[in-house]
């Protein structure tokens, strides 16, 4: 989003108050500059009018490509593995999906009583497990059986953090649509930062409108020069992040009295 703008603001006993002016802008961008008569009150209601529709633009194809990955996510990896009817997990449930192949099982052997962790580690569950031991079970001694409170104390750990039969997953059998599937998730996480962005500069437009509209009453009260705004609201990649950068150039030009 690039808005520049050039205006002078002439001396006017009409016109609110630098801090009315401010308050107007800041609610609804260009307005205090419309109260003072300005024309660049309209690049303030384009730059906000814009603003909104890429924000709900990039929130509604976010929200379309989340429902597809997450249907790929259950008719390939998740039906016929997770229990059924679906429950859908929050989003570092599918970011896991796109990391993991598989889930391993929860309960190794559901006949016998209490949880048999997975320890096969090339499996999520497994690796869950064997971060769990490594994190409880003391080196050089025998290993704790369970209700040894030690053994106890690694299953919370893997209870807390493994996925239980509601949510298992296998893409074993479609490594194109696991493929499929990360692209899908990948596209939607960018639409939802980008709506993110937006939502910064339509911030940044408020702000940018308000301190304009104080700027230029406060000056129009104190001299019959001219003020000339110059302004620019951009997109700024900062590594893998995107951000905003917002310029700006105040020039006061001196009149005759």
């Amino acid at each position: 989003m690039n808005r520049q703008g050039h205006q002078s603001a002439e001396s006017s006993g009409d016109g609110p108050g630098p801090e009315l002016s401010f308050l107007l802008s800041a609610v609804v961008p260009g307005s205090g500059q419309y109260a003072q008569g300005q024309r660049r009150w309209l690049a303030y209601v384009a730059a906000e009018i814009a603003g909104w529709f890429l924000v709900l633009d990039r929130r509604r194809d976010g929200n379309r490509l989340r429902d597809r990955y997450r249907e790929i996510a259950w008719t390939v990896a998740r039906e016929g593995h997770s229990e059924v009817p679906r429950t859908d997990g929050d989003f570092h449930y599918y970011e896991t999906l796109a990391q993991w192949d598989r889930s391993g099982r929860y309960d190794t052997d559901s006949g016998e009583e209490g949880i048999q962790p997975e320890t096969d580690a090339m499996t999520y569950n497994g690796s869950i497990w064997v971060l769990a031991t490594g994190i409880y079970f003391p080196a050089d001694v025998p290993e704790p059986v369970p209700g040894d409170p030690i053994y106890e104390q690694a299953m919370d750990y893997y209870v807390d953090r493994a996925y239980s039969d509601r949510f298992l997953w296998d893409w074993s059998d479609g490594p194109e649509d696991w493929a499929r599937y990360d692209d899908t998730i990948s596209r939607s996480d960018d639409r939802f930062r980008e709506a993110t962005l937006f939502t910064g500069l339509i911030a940044a437009n408020h702000l940018l409108s308000a301190v304009d509209a104080f700027v230029s009453a406060r000056l129009g009260d104190a001299t019959d020069g001219a003020l000339d705004v110059s302004t620019h609201l951009l997109p700024e990649l900062s590594g893998e992040r995107l951000g905003t950068r917002l310029d700006v150039s105040l020039t006061l030009r001196p009149g005759a009295r």
